[in-house]
């Protein structure tokens, strides 16, 4: 009798500690927590609604697939793995320290992420980003990691009791029942205790999930919120791209009036008309430039080729000219002195006015070739001018396409914007008036 009582008050005391971890567990979920895994919801614009994702749980623990390197391991597999925490999202442990939680957030967001991986159509059916996004958004505050940490003990704390005081009755009641009539009573009174223990249970187990409920909703309808307010900002900065467009006209294509100012400016060349049809080309739809103006360019660029040619020819005949009058100088000096010493040197008076009839021939073939070149480099000139407006006229129409075309561009993006700003609003306002029916 003493053993049975002994075992009666055990199961008892059981029992009641079972329904504290309950309350517990109760006042823990009121916060907002539940230890439930996250759920991922995509927004649809289509429905105007809200739709699970077809994949809303992870398929392994990510902790196993992180190798020593930190790169996510491939998943084989797509099955339903049993309920994970906060810390399984993010491979890590309630003990690990805030540094070890961040770094393990910034691997996997930077594995996951779209822009970084090359087969993220394959990932993307055992792995999602916004899981890992909305573990961390908890796990990141210490004040909020601690009440989810509290939420869980006490879930861990909970099933394992229920675990051990099922277990317990199960093997105490068949060897109670060998025993006299009078501990009858008291197993029947500890049956009762347990069924209440558990419907307590079952009622903070609906309580939980309401809390998580509305808490999902809640963080669905902050992301929405956030969604709105970041297009919103890319619709003002696309507007204002879409007003300071007309003001990036390359100032090289705009026509010169004066002659004075097209002196003091910098001249189109060809390197430069290629430099600025290449960025006509920097559009989602480039267009191929007419084979014209492609024409017009490579006559500039010969055009330039022969300009230089001609510039330095007209160089090397004005130092012939000034060689000349230099040696025309020179044989005058040559006279004077010849003149001074006539007397005693008719004959080098006589070979210096040779001289100065040869230096004057010299001069004159000089002049005639220097007035040629002169004459040629103007011609050449006059044709390189003309060619330069030909191209310039034709880069004015290019630039004039595509300031149409990405004005146009920046214009239907900036209503996508809008229309999507409007569309997550809206949907944040559903979620909202959800959450308050709840």
């Amino acid at each position: 009798m003493t053993t049975i009582r002994q075992s009666l008050m055990v199961i008892v005391l059981r029992i009641t500690f079972v329904m504290q971890v309950i309350m517990i567990s109760n006042n823990h979920n009121c916060d907002g927590y539940s230890p439930t895994p996250l759920l991922s919801l995509k927004v649809t614009g289509s429905n105007n609604g809200i739709r699970n994702n077809r994949n809303n749980k992870l398929c392994m623990h990510m902790n196993q697939n992180i190798d020593d390197e930190g790169k996510l391991k491939r998943s084989t597999t797509k099955k339903d793995k049993e309920e994970m925490t906060l810390y399984d999202y993010l491979g890590a442990k309630p003990k690990d320290t805030q540094e070890i939680l961040k770094i393990r957030y910034t691997k996997l967001a930077r594995i996951l992420h779209p822009d970084s991986s090359p087969d993220l159509k394959e990932l993307n059916d055992n792995y999602d980003l916004r899981d890992i996004n909305g573990a961390w958004e908890i796990l990141k505050d210490p004040k909020e990691r601690k009440r989810y940490d509290r939420t869980l003990q006490a879930k861990e704390i909970s099933e394992g009791i229920e675990s051990m005081v099922s277990l317990g009755i199960k093997t105490a009641i068949p060897w109670l029942k060998k025993t006299a009539v009078t501990t009858v009573a008291a197993v029947d009174l500890s049956t009762k205790a347990a069924k209440e223990g558990a419907k307590a249970a079952q009622v903070g187990a609906k309580q939980a999930k309401n809390a998580y409920g509305n808490f999902e909703l809640e963080q669905e309808r902050k992301t929405l919120e956030q969604k709105a307010k970041t297009d919103d900002t890319k619709a003002l900065l696309l507007a204002k791209e879409l007003t300071e467009l007309p003001a990036k006209k390359i100032a090289s294509l705009e026509k010169q009036q004066q002659k004075q100012k097209q002196q003091q400016q910098q001249q189109l060349s060809s390197t430069e008309a290629q430099r600025i049809l290449k960025s006509f080309q920097l559009t989602n739809g480039p267009t191929k430039p007419p084979k014209s103006l492609l024409n017009e360019i490579k006559v500039l660029d010969d055009t330039e080729g022969k300009y230089k040619e001609a510039n330095k020819t007209q160089q090397l005949t004005e130092q012939a000219t000034i060689m000349a009058a230099r040696k025309v100088e020179q044989a005058l000096q040559v006279e004077e002195r010849a003149q001074k010493e006539l007397e005693n040197a008719q004959r080098e008076l006589k070979k210096a006015k040779q001289n100065h009839v040869t230096a004057q021939n010299v001069e004159k073939s000089a002049k005639v070739e220097e007035r040629a070149a002169q004459q040629s480099t103007t011609k050449v000139e006059t044709n390189l001018q003309k060619t330069r407006e030909k191209v310039r006229i034709g880069l004015v129409q290019q630039q004039d396409q595509f300031l149409s075309k990405k004005s146009k561009e920046l214009k239907t993006e900036k209503d996508e914007c809008i229309k999507s700003s409007e569309q997550f609003r809206s949907d944040a306002k559903k979620l909202n008036i959800k959450i308050k029916k709840l």
